[in-house]
């Protein structure tokens, strides 16, 4: 196209944007990349909602794996007291 503009072939130009197969598919190409950008905006919304809850869950399991490994010390403290 760039070729037939420099030649000054304006009608095969015009022809060629006016085609409305290609119109037809930009369009349908167009819906389809919209409902991709709906699904996208969902599921990061969905993702942000999210980061509270599983933040509340990471807080949670911490304190008891905290809590595991504190009783784990003392049960080997016992256990080397028992022992000595």
């Amino acid at each position: 196209m760039h070729a037939l503009g420099q030649e000054g072939m304006f009608t095969p130009i015009v022809a060629a944007l006016d085609d409305p197969v290609s119109l037809e598919t930009d369009a349908t190409g167009a819906v389809a990349a919209a409902a991709a950008m709906a699904r996208i905006d969902a599921d990061l919304a969905h993702i942000a909602q999210g980061g509270a809850e599983r933040a509340g869950l990471a807080s949670r399991y911490g304190q008891e794996i905290t809590a595991g490994l504190g009783l784990t010390a003392l049960a080997g403290a016992v256990i080397a007291m028992a022992l000595s």
